[in-house]
């Protein structure tokens, strides 16, 4: 197509979003921005440019992408929703609950925008409110085990134990092979001096991601343990 009408913006745009799924983000910028010169105001290269920045972890760029895009339509809740983990990974937590809430005025239920709030209330230590995105998540989606996990570990940072330990297996049932859940099942019976159910959990959580098995000698949740050898036969030292 290409060849034949090189002036096509959405043909290029369509190239950069295969070149994306290729992993090729830096092509794929190229073809996005080949679209752009041939019409400016494309949105959706804009976006697109945008997302592959992203991937990029060219965060600053992407950002740019993004408010120029919203700059044409401030409705595209999905920008704003990028535009916010992209802030987010730059460390500006309080912008990116700004973006993520600017999305949700334009769509309540955008799951993705509510998520990712969710996360970024909780690096910031706003536990309960974290909570309150992750409910908004499954109220929509009652069976996303990541929300699920998620608050749980809020709950567990609030030291309501037993509150985060029903919904870890909320999660697990939804998904056994969550790991996740079961290292933070781990992490909490550790919390609460638990020892044998603390064990199971890890040896669990280990069988399905070994990566655990170092993760658990520099976690300092799990100092009082180092030393038990049932711990350290699990761990494999």
């Amino acid at each position: 197509v290409l060849k034949i009408a090189p002036d096509i913006p959405e043909a290029h745009n369509n190239k950069g979003c295969t070149l994306d799924a290729l992993g090729r983000h830096s092509e794929a910028i190229h073809s996005y921005e080949t679209a752009l010169r041939i019409r400016p105001d494309y949105t959706n290269a804009l976006h697109n440019k945008g997302v592959n920045f992203a991937k990029l972890n060219q965060h600053k760029e992407a950002i740019d992408a993004f408010d120029k895009a919203l700059q044409i339509n401030p409705d595209l809740h999905e920008a704003l929703n990028n535009k916010g983990s992209s802030l987010a990974a730059l460390g500006r937590h309080e912008e990116a609950i700004s973006a993520y809430n600017a999305a949700l005025k334009i769509q309540a239920d955008y799951l993705d925008a509510l998520y990712n709030k969710g996360v970024c209330l909780a690096d910031l230590g706003r536990n309960e409110e974290a909570i309150q995105a992750y409910d908004a998540v499954l109220k929509v989606k009652s069976d996303d085990h990541d929300a699920l996990n998620n608050k749980g570990i809020c709950l567990a940072k609030l030291g309501k134990f037993g509150e985060a330990m029903s919904v870890f297996d909320a999660a697990l049932k939804i998904k056994p092979d969550k790991h996740e859940a079961l290292h933070n099942k781990a992490r909490t019976y550790a919390i609460v001096d638990n020892r044998q159910d603390m064990l199971a959990a890890l040896t669990a959580a280990i069988e399905l991601n070994n990566s655990y098995r170092e993760q658990v000698q520099q976690d300092s949740l799990f100092e009082a343990y180092w030393n038990d050898p049932e711990f350290k036969k699990i761990v494999g030292e």
